[in-house]
């Protein structure tokens, strides 16, 4: 390496060796001298180096080192299937980062050191969290062919790749720090999904539910999201909010339907269903009209609220029913039929769609639905509800036991596995856009009102996972 003057373009120094990599510190210039297995800080018009510290374990004299921004994280290879991150202080090796270097890659340091970031001929970027011991990959795909670049924000929240494709897409790095919400008293509560205000100002969450009881052992906490302090508590199980957000409409005593001050707890209003639920949780019309329950494992209802008599016997073997956000539709799934909607207010039901019973969801806007497709292999698929016809087909789910949820922009699914996976798949492009790892199995998830962030219900408690949900899209 060789140093010129600025001004004069004129030869003031040279720096023998090869240098894999460099940055400049405090007036000082960093490099990475791989022949010899050590940084080395120079000054300009130098003849030795001011300081030199040994990298051990010893990386590659062949590869490329990156620097984080204030220099204190270099990250470099040690063989054609480990990268080490070094802490530039002491040159000890701070993580290890296994996987397939033979191929062209491009490692990127955040200017923190806290992520690092690797794209190539994959058509991804595997992204790290340097923070954790053994650091597992978070995939962004989206790209069509390799990456050509990748670069961090200065405030290393954000990713920006360029790719032969020809596009250049941005990423968030946010999304891999989720941050715990509330606690969850009994594991078996994680399956109840909270419920927000209209206006987001509170959040309900179940915090006692032993899975099948809904008369007894079952108790719901309002929190305020602003401070996470409990407003007030109820011997009930969430199941809606009313349209003005003054109260929570939740099931009591596994037969009433109660309208809950969420600033006293005390029940402001009563309605009483013909029979004990059992078996599955209700789920409430948005407007507070209907509710669909169960009586048995494989016989349902829907009730009306307002009339107080029954608008639909659910034929046995429907483990699932929605009412679509608009509150128009219910959505169905039943064994040996398929998925089917039916009109609330026509009282007629649209040609169903076959496939195996189990979840579905709605999108924000009413106009699709998502459900698993098959079981074996699993697939997602996504219908049309105009229409009644399959719009894309999503392969490469994984595990057969999910979970799903629909981002408030309607382009947007999310899935979960059993094992805790979650993956993120993008709909105008049908394709995943994001994985993040398991940690620990999930039992319901939820997306914020201003569509923020998603809740998701794990490890004994709600956690929060940050935005933007649509990765790679830009």
């Amino acid at each position: 390496m060789i140093f010129y003057d600025a001004a004069t373009w004129k030869e003031v120094s040279v720096i023998p060796g090869r240098v894999n990599g460099f940055t400049w510190q405090g007036g000082q210039i960093e490099i990475v001298n791989l022949a010899s297995g050590q940084l080395e800080w120079w000054s300009p018009g130098a003849a030795i180096a001011a300081r030199t510290v040994a990298l051990s374990p010893r990386p590659e004299t062949w590869a490329t080192a990156c620097f984080s921004a204030d220099g204190g994280r270099i990250a470099a290879l040690r063989d054609s299937y480990r990268l080490d991150v070094y802490d530039a202080a002491t040159g000890a090796a701070m993580a290890e980062i296994r996987g397939d270097f033979t191929v062209i890659s491009l490692p990127r340091l955040s200017p923190d050191g806290r992520w690092l970031a690797r794209g190539g001929v994959e058509e991804e970027i595997r992204l790290y969290d340097l923070q954790k011991s053994a650091p597992t990959p978070r995939l962004l795909r989206g790209h069509r062919a390799r990456i050509n670049d990748l670069r961090f924000s200065d405030d290393g929240r954000r990713i920006v790749s360029f790719s032969a494709d020809g596009t250049l897409r941005t990423w968030s790095t946010e999304i891999a720090a989720p941050r715990p919400l509330v606690p969850l008293k009994p594991y078996t509560a994680s399956r109840i999904a909270p419920v927000f205000s209209p206006a987001g100002g509170w959040l309900a969450c179940a915090d006692a539910f032993d899975n099948t009881n809904f008369v007894t052992s079952v108790h719901t906490v309002i929190y305020d999201r602003a401070t996470l302090r409990p407003m007030a508590g109820a011997d009930v199980l969430p199941l809606g909010a009313s349209g003005d957000g003054r109260s929570l409409i939740a099931l009591r005593a596994g037969q009433f339907v109660v309208w809950v001050d969420v600033k006293t707890g005390s029940f402001t209003r009563e309605a009483a269903l013909p029979e004990v639920v059992h078996a599955r949780r209700p789920n409430l019309s948005p407007d507070a009209r209907y509710v669909a329950y169960w009586t048995a494992p494989s016989r349902g209802v829907v009730y009306d609220l307002v009339a107080g008599q029954r608008i639909l016997e659910l034929p046995e073997g429907t483990p699932s029913a929605k009412f679509s956000p608009d509150g128009k539709f219910l959505a169905m799934m039943s064994s040996g039929i398929g998925l089917r909607v039916f009109d609330l207010a026509r009282r007629v039901e649209r040609p169903p769609i076959p496939t195996t019973p189990f979840d579905v969801v709605w999108s924000s806007d009413s106009r699709r639905l998502a459900f698993i497709y098959t079981s074996n292999p699993p697939s997602l698929a996504v219908a049309d509800v105009a229409s009644m016809k399959i719009e894309g087909i999503l392969k490469g789910q994984g595990l057969p036991n999910v979970v799903l949820a629909f981002a408030p922009d309607s382009r947007t699914l999310v899935s979960n596995t059993g094992d805790g996976t979650v993956r993120f798949w993008n709909l105008a492009t049908w394709s995943r856009t994001l994985v993040l790892p398991p940690d620990g199995g999930i039992g319901s998830m939820a997306f914020t009102p201003e569509g923020d962030a998603l809740i998701v219900s794990r490890n004994g408690g709600y956690w929060e996972i940050a935005a933007p949900f649509a990765p790679g899209e830009r």
